[in-house]
């Protein structure tokens, strides 16, 4: 198992790729922790290059990610999530991935 992470150097991503799927299980969970937190954020179906896939949205239902999942007789192999907001700009709104990992400042 493989996940890959393209930020572009724009927005926050994985500095390499992660191997193994414990790996994987550990960092997919705590990105799924992590948007769960975010009021309104949800997870739609794609289709990616032919593949299963998701979308995240933020709670402006603005796009933040896409993962494409590659799937091997019936396995998942490897999972690629883009948040690079240039790669993402041809779907649709892209909405500010840096902003969502900032600390909520709270009121004025």
């Amino acid at each position: 198992m493989k996940l890959t992470g393209d930020g572009g150097g724009k927005v926050p991503a994985l500095a390499r790729s992660l191997h193994g799927r414990s790996r994987v299980a550990h960092t997919l969970l705590t990105w799924f922790r992590l948007g769960s937190r975010l009021p309104g954020a949800s997870w739609r179906s794609i289709e990616v290059n032919g593949g299963a896939g998701v979308m995240f949205l933020d709670g402006s239902q603005q796009l933040i990610s896409v993962v494409a999942l590659e799937i091997e007789r019936g396995q998942i192999t490897a999972i690629s999530s883009v948040v690079n907001p240039d790669k993402l700009a041809h779907l649709g709104p892209v909405g500010d991935f840096r902003a969502l990992l900032r600390p909520d400042d709270g009121p004025g």
